[in-house]
């Protein structure tokens, strides 16, 4: 698909994807975009529940939880240190739990995440790049 961009007397057409980023803003808790992060090395389009990190400017989180929220305990410059509570879903839904993390933002798309159980890295995934059943997902609800 192509838009048809003109710009006073000049116009050419662009793909799609040239198309304007209308979501949410970075912000919240961590200065982060808000919506769906792969775990670097996923596809966007094929990444798994384990692979990706959900910010909606209150917390990052599993898609296995919800109901989240960070309380930021220490910031040192782009590094966050954070107690996060979350409501489980699945088999054991209804349970509060409550995990400490560490979050170093690169810039506003990308972060690497430290918990119990190591460090892995996280890029946004745009819309466009989600499967269709996401591409609609809006983090905040």
């Amino acid at each position: 698909m192509k838009l048809n961009i003109c710009l006073l007397a000049f116009c050419f057409a662009a793909p799609a994807w040239a198309a304007v980023d209308n979501t949410m803003p970075p912000g919240g808790v961590f200065g982060l975009k808000p919506g769906i992060y792969a775990q670097k090395g996923s596809s966007c389009a094929k990444a798994s529940n384990t692979s990706v990190r959900i910010y909606d400017g209150k917390s990052l989180h599993a898609p296995s939880s919800n109901d989240c929220i960070a309380r930021v305990v220490s910031i040192e410059g782009n590094r966050y240190t954070a107690v996060q509570s979350c409501l489980s879903r699945g088999k054991d839904a209804g349970i509060r739990s409550d995990e400490k993390y560490v979050v170093r933002t690169t810039d506003a798309l990308n972060f690497s995440l430290r918990t119990n159980s190591g460090v892995l890295s996280y890029g946004y995934c745009p819309a466009y790049d989600l499967p269709a059943a996401l591409q609609t997902f809006d983090p905040n609800k």
